[in-house]
């Protein structure tokens, strides 16, 4: 960490895992934080110089900038701007994205949004409308109890971004909505997990879409989670019994999903995809790490 930050810089970063980063577009505020919360002291600061802030989500802390860095960390208002309304009105200057909010925080959200460069996206910089349309969906579902259904749904939706060049640029979304039947919501169905994957091309979309038809039912018991997970049912159950106990989140290794009970049946059920993504992402476990199946 610096002793004094550079009053050239632009953006300035402070580290506080597990915690979102903090952003500053002010050294003098930076540095202040810096000097009044001893939590911040000792932790990885980057201090760049050039970057501007482009675009504040107005509905969380996070940015853009101009070097095409896409945070979810938390940007402080300068402590030269007041709070209340002035506090206000310096966020809302910063709306360079407005129009195209909703599919760039598809990107922040998505599975594999960090793949997603800022080539794709930079172009909608100043876009004047945004729009979607769902072209494909599919869905299989499956009986869990006598009266009661879990279903997978997937749904292939474009985005098109109108930009400032007159231009329209297409992003591809593949949506994956694994529910449960529920008495509990007015719709009927409660959701157990839900991932977004992007792509910036039609044809790699729909590949991928084809390739997630797997021809895995919506949810199974963890008896029947043994071969697609490739371990033996008792080396499945402790694993899943271990994991429910103890439900912390190591930071970068995915939770196993909640179970699902269903009204008139004992079983645990879960999506078996998500459980996959668990146990492949456990400490020396999974593809290429040398775990090998009991």
């Amino acid at each position: 960490m610096p002793d004094v930050i550079d009053d050239r810089a632009t953006r300035i970063t402070i580290q506080r895992p597990p915690l979102a980063p903090l952003l500053y577009t002010d050294p003098a505020t930076a540095q202040a934080d810096l000097d009044r919360y001893e939590d911040l002291r000792g932790q990885d600061v980057e201090v760049v110089a050039g970057p501007t802030l482009l675009h504040l989500w107005s509905f969380s802390g996070a940015s853009v900038w101009s070097d095409g860095l896409l945070s979810s960390g938390e940007v402080r208002t300068p402590m030269s701007v007041p709070a209340g309304e002035p506090d206000r009105q310096w966020r809302k200057g910063f709306c360079r994205f407005e129009a195209a909010e909703s599919p760039l925080d598809m990107i922040r959200r998505a599975r594999n949004g960090r793949d997603i460069g800022p080539d794709v996206w930079m172009p909608w910089l100043d876009a004047v409308a945004a729009a979607e349309e769902t072209t494909h969906t599919e869905r299989t579902e499956r009986a869990t109890a006598p009266d009661a259904t879990a279903r997978r749904t997937l749904t292939l939706i474009r985005h098109r971004v109108s930009c400032a060049d007159g231009v329209a640029r297409d992003l591809w979304q593949i949506l994956e909505l694994v529910e449960a039947s529920s008495i509990r919501t007015p719709s009927g169905w409660e959701e157990v997990t839900r991932q977004s994957i992007v792509y910036p091309d039609e044809s790699a979309a729909r590949a991928a879409l084809t390739g997630l038809a797997d021809g895995l039912p919506p949810m199974v018991t963890v008896a029947e989670l043994a071969p697609i997970l490739g371990g033996s049912t008792d080396a499945v159950r402790q694993a899943v019994s271990r994991a429910t106990r103890n439900r912390f989140e190591h930071r970068g290794r995915p939770l196993l999903p909640r179970p699902t009970v269903f009204r008139g049946s004992r079983a645990h059920w879960y999506d078996p995809r998500a459980v996959k993504r668990w146990w492949d992402g456990r400490p020396g476990h999974g593809p290429g790490r040398g775990h090998t199946s009991q």
